[in-house]
């Protein structure tokens, strides 16, 4: 479902998904440089948000204590610097009540990591069926400190708050949704 709206002269976009096998609906509000995402899950004690940086190179760090997962991902379709990185930023608003890294295809149990492909897994336990995961996502190709600024675009909203007022463009919708965020849920 993709719904939008006008705000002044500018589309805004925002698009929900609903994934029938796992009963898990995935949100997403960009702006130009972040997005709020939101993950609503069954009642369950195995639900997951799976955090890829890709290939050709990246970095992870997972920050329990601080609801936080940061890093970088060097792939890239060229015409970049050698010292190319995309690094993105993830703020989460629930307790992680698990964590894995993944690091070249194999779990660890690590919170950080770096080498070809990197990636982590995040858990969460659900109290109620509809309750929501929030995740306050930007990225930045200069430094994480400017992904952490680039996600103040988010202000202090939330999904319930908001009502499409991000504008962002589709083209930027498919870039943030293709970053560095999947959603995987295990049923009960």
């Amino acid at each position: 479902e993709i719904s939008e709206c006008l705000v002044g002269s500018e589309m805004c976009i925002e698009t929900g998904v609903y994934l029938a096998d796992y009963d898990v609906t995935a949100e997403l509000c960009p702006t130009e440089r972040a997005a709020l995402m939101a993950f609503t899950f069954p009642k369950t004690d195995s639900a997951h948000v799976v955090i890829d940086a890709f290939d050709k190179g990246s970095y992870i760090k997972i920050l329990p204590d601080q609801r936080k997962v940061v890093g970088f991902s060097t792939r890239n379709s060229g015409g970049v610097p050698a010292n190319f990185r995309n690094y993105f930023v993830i703020e989460f608003d629930h307790d992680f009540d698990a964590v894995l890294s993944v690091k070249d295809g194999e779990y660890k149990e690590a919170y950080e990591q770096e080498c070809n492909h990197v990636g982590a897994i995040i858990s969460f336990k659900i109290g109620k069926r509809g309750e929501k995961v929030q995740a306050r996502v930007a990225s930045s190709f200069i430094s994480e400190e400017q992904a952490w600024l680039n996600i103040q675009e988010l202000g202090q909203a939330d999904m319930e708050q908001q009502s499409c007022i991000y504008c962002g463009s589709f083209v930027h919708l498919i870039y943030i949704g293709t970053m560095a965020t999947k959603l995987l849920c295990e049923p009960n």
